[in-house]
């Protein structure tokens, strides 16, 4: 399956690992030149948090260049500095969820072949970042989500069918390509990567 993927798609792509993005983070860090961060970036912790920070915005499809470019909070602009550092860090390889996502969509023709019908199972959130990626799939194959009843589903735009949320649940965060829980729904190839969504019960 891996040198089909490889022979239809080509190249290797993939989502930034926390084996990656910290050490990026400390070299980023390091470097200083920042307008507030300088006098906390000594502090035990400092790598963690910053690291959970980039992954809220990215998850939120915040563009941190961009929102630097127009001028923001001193803090926003050192992150955004940190990023372009960690960018600039990592291997080619592997990138951010936007661009993951980008990367999924220039491919979207293959998804009635790779992909065929979606179900989305027992989540009850999903990324804003990864929503533009649902809803076009929306537009090539038959997507399902069985969403619990506190879901927000009101921007999706394939087939929703409720269920009561059980109170087994785990609050299930789809922060596509990364596996939630054993069990894979949904893989969209890309590369030799797979964009898994899943549910934990």
């Amino acid at each position: 399956m891996a040198s089909t993927r490889r022979a239809l798609i080509g190249g290797f792509v993939q989502p930034i690992a926390s084996e990656l993005l910290e050490p990026a983070i400390q070299s980023a860090i390091g470097a200083k030149g920042f307008r507030e961060l300088d006098r906390v970036c000594e502090l035990p912790g400092i790598t963690r948090a910053v690291a959970q920070s980039l992954r809220k915005v990215w998850n939120a499809d915040l563009d941190l260049a961009a929102i630097a470019r127009r001028g923001a909070a001193p803090r926003l602009l050192d992150l955004a500095l940190i990023e372009e550092r960690v960018r600039a860090a990592l291997p080619p390889a592997a990138l951010l969820p936007r661009h993951l996502r980008s990367a999924a969509l220039a491919r979207l023709e293959r998804g009635p072949v790779l992909v065929g019908p979606l179900r989305i199972e027992r989540v009850p959130w999903v990324a804003p970042v990864w929503r533009p990626l649902v809803n076009a799939l929306c537009k090539t194959v038959l997507v399902e989500w069985v969403a619990p009843s506190v879901a927000e589903t009101s921007w999706f735009e394939g087939t929703v069918k409720p269920i009561p949320l059980k109170a087994t649940l785990e609050f299930a965060e789809i922060v596509c390509p990364l596996r939630l829980g054993s069990t894979t729904i949904v893989e969209f190839v890309l590369g030799s990567e797979c964009f898994e969504i899943g549910h934990r019960i």
